[in-house]
């Protein structure tokens, strides 16, 4: 899970590192401003946000709109393929074949494409950025980016591979299986912190599945859309996550804050358990 930290900004020696510009100061004052001003609306959200088993597209009070149903067509019914080419190891299935029916329909016209380049925040051990790399990043042009604090700490699990190691530990094995360490860049790091040092306009496709806090979710949303190109598709996961009541744990609050202040600039693809939202073009 990701944290606010200040901590610093390294990769692994496999994966190749991306120039990085350092952002600008006006830039960065700009995005600070808009984050501050947005994690007052939560504040005031938590507060006010009326729960729901299911999100309707109504008002909820006087300015908060929550995310309409989108247009996208998912057909349950066809048999996706969940299996992968390489032999990774996961101990979760957050990702599950549900996400995949979904993302096999809404990211069609990007499979195979050149020069493509995927931001993915928060990637655990890398079971849908591995998924990413071998049926949606296919060609041998596109980029891949992860960003994890990638805690240390945890247990380790003994598998008939033997000792696997923690979540950390893991995700390194399944990078060097997948054999594409050279179109991969590994940001070890808090994304509150490292999104802001990434080019704007740059990345054709963003899954947020980071902290679930709901103003770290809403930090998150701000500064990906910045770096998503016009055309890009923003994912967010665990849209419904809020099964106990939490308000400062509520994805769905701080996606529909999001929504209310970019809806001019989105087009809703659609909106489940997960939320994909694509960027409209000027």
């Amino acid at each position: 899970m990701l944290a606010r930290s200040e901590t610093g900004r390294y990769t692994w020696p496999t994966p190749t590192e991306i120039p990085v510009p350092s952002p600008t100061p006006a830039r960065f004052v700009r995005l600070t401003i808009l984050i501050a001003t947005l994690s007052a609306v939560v504040t005031y959200a938590v507060a006010t946000y009326p729960m729901a088993d299911e999100p309707s597209a109504s008002v909820t009070n006087e300015f908060l709109l929550r995310v309409p149903q989108g247009s996208l067509h998912v057909r349950p019914d066809l048999p996706v393929n969940t299996k992968y080419q390489k032999d990774y190891f996961f101990r979760q299935n957050w990702f599950s074949e549900a996400n995949v029916q979904v993302w096999v329909a809404a990211l069609a016209d990007l499979k195979d494409k050149p020069g493509l380049s995927y931001l993915e925040v928060g990637v655990y051990e890398g079971r849908s950025f591995f998924w990413v790399l071998e049926n949606i990043m296919t060609h041998p042009t596109s980029r891949l980016t992860g960003i994890d604090p990638f805690f240390e700490n945890g247990d380790t699990v003994m598998t008939r591979w033997g000792n696997v190691g923690n979540y950390p530990q893991i995700f390194r094995r399944n990078l060097r299986l997948s054999g594409a360490q050279e179109r991969i860049t590994v940001i070890t790091g808090f994304s509150q912190t490292e999104l802001r040092k990434l080019e704007p306009a740059s990345y054709d496709l963003i899954y947020i599945d980071g902290s679930h806090a709901t103003r770290d979710v809403l930090e998150d949303a701000v500064l990906s859309w910045h770096l998503l190109k016009e055309g890009g598709i923003l994912i967010f996961d665990d849209y419904l996550f809020n099964s106990v009541g939490d308000s400062k744990r509520d994805p769905m609050i701080a996606v529909d804050v999001f929504y209310s202040f970019f809806s001019d600039d989105i087009e809703v693809v659609f909106r489940g358990y997960q939320v994909i939202l694509k960027k409209r073009t000027a």
